[in-house]
């Protein structure tokens, strides 16, 4: 298997923070055994303290695979069955459809299954930060919304990971971050790894970037790490690369873990696993022979980062950084280590012929509004992201070309890769997210 070179993975990082602005990233290679780290850029735009191979980052929703990860130790030792009700370990729960409260499973809320709206309509800081912050949210999710039934289509969900987490905790008899202090973090040496609560950051921790306004190079420090506790199972850990690659490779290496790189369901371009997305670069995702790439991305409050597996070729990469648009350098690394570590390569998606203005309207879910709208034979897609608190945010627009009858894909800029769809009459999948048309 070829080997990733050192100085040519630090090369990579620093021409693509001259590139697009971005003020740090890390980037870290398991192959063969062995372990490549490499670091560029400073920690904070306000300090210029340098970015180091072990600095913490928030990796967001690099957390969903590690909490799938507890729900399937915990499934080992007879404590949790993913196919089974939630309701088995939470009789309590109620939510708004009478249906979803009964069937839904574990497995269900851990494969973005459940049919949940992805965020309720309140502000979750208005929890408490002790230890009943998780159990006090599921306790509101009676008016929760619910978009489909569980089971019927892939929609990204946070709710359904706070659930999921919540019935981790229970089976296990302790806090959600205890269960991952004594079944991962912990055995794993992942000393540098762990939460949050009190939006103070780590010791020497990198500090969140956003752009001053959309596209741009130039950054802004975006000061604490506010995150609430009940959120954790969602997005709460704090960790650094060489972590990351050690929980890769408990992956890599634990026959125990494969199943949750067996697909579920189908995603927008993509299959879904129980806590990864799974990706095949030389066909279709069950097609005997090929490879699978399993993955996680992460974004939240200036941080973009990624996780990725690539199983046959034992293979694992983590890239961390400290921007809200790091995502067009973690792609980037991604791909170059995908083709000099194993040989594979992403296909360019083919454009096809079809009529854009079916699509056209306005999408709305809770905390999102999504404007399609026809750009010559493209659509634009426009989201407004509307928190219960804080300030609206509107990322750049999207300009997708049709790569199927219903599915939308990025090719060039900062965006490269970003695909959306459309599952169904009146319905759109844009950043991951299900959202319905108005009047449908």
């Amino acid at each position: 298997m070829p080997a990733v070179a050192a100085d040519q993975l630090a090369a990579l990082l620093q021409s693509e923070l001259a590139r697009w602005g971005i003020p740090g990233a890390v980037a870290g290679v398991l192959a063969g055994g062995e372990t490549v780290v490499r670091a560029a850029g400073v920690s904070s735009l306000a300090t210029g303290e340098p970015v180091h191979e072990a600095t913490p980052f928030r990796v967001a929703s690099i957390t969903k695979p590690l909490t799938a990860t507890l729900a399937a130790l915990i499934e080992r030792e007879g404590l949790l069955d993913l196919d089974a009700p939630v309701r088995r370990v939470l009789p309590r729960l109620r939510l708004a459809d009478g249906y979803a409260q009964e069937t839904v499973t574990p497995r269900q809320l851990l494969a973005h299954l459940s049919g949940l709206e992805c965020e309720p309509a309140h502000d979750i800081a208005a929890h408490s930060v002790d230890a009943g912050a998780l159990g006090e949210l599921i306790g509101t999710y009676g008016v929760l919304g619910q978009l489909t039934p569980p089971g019927e289509i892939w929609s990204y969900c946070n709710t359904g990971y706070w659930l999921a987490g919540h019935a981790v905790a229970r089976a296990a008899g302790a806090t959600f971050e205890q269960v991952a202090h004594d079944l991962l973090l912990g055995p794993l040496g992942m000393a540098d790894s762990g939460f949050v609560h009190d939006g103070v950051p780590p010791a020497g921790a990198a500090l969140g970037h956003a752009p001053r306004r959309p596209g741009a190079p130039e950054h802004d420090v975006i000061a604490g790490y506010r995150f609430s506790r009940a959120r954790v199972p969602s997005g709460g850990l704090i960790s650094t690369v060489p972590d990351l690659l050690r929980l890769a490779a408990l992956h890599l290496d634990s026959p125990d873990l494969a199943g949750l790189r067996e697909p579920v369901t189908a995603a927008v371009g993509a299959r879904w696993g129980t806590g990864w997305s799974l990706e095949e670069l030389s066909g279709t995702v069950l097609a005997a022979g090929g490879t699978v790439v399993a993955a996680h991305s992460g974004s939240y409050g200036g941080f973009q980062s990624q996780l990725v597996l690539v199983p046959a070729r034992r293979v694992a990469v983590a890239v961390l950084t400290n921007s809200g648009r790091g995502s067009a350098l973690v792609r980037t690394v991604v791909e170059w280590v995908l083709a000099t570590a194993c040989c594979l390569r992403r296909p360019q998606p083919v454009p096809v012929a079809v009529d854009p203005t079916p699509f056209e309207g306005i999408y709305r879910a809770q905390g999102l509004t999504v404007e399609i709208r026809a750009d010559g034979d493209r659509l634009r897609a426009t989201q407004r992201v509307r928190p219960v608190s804080g300030v609206e945010l509107t990322p750049p627009p999207l300009l997708g070309v049709a790569v199927a009858a219903d599915r939308y894909a990025v090719l060039e800029g900062e965006a490269r890769g970003a695909q959306f769809d459309f599952p169904g009459p009146g319905r759109v999948r844009l950043g991951s997210r299900l959202a319905l048309r108005d009047g449908t």
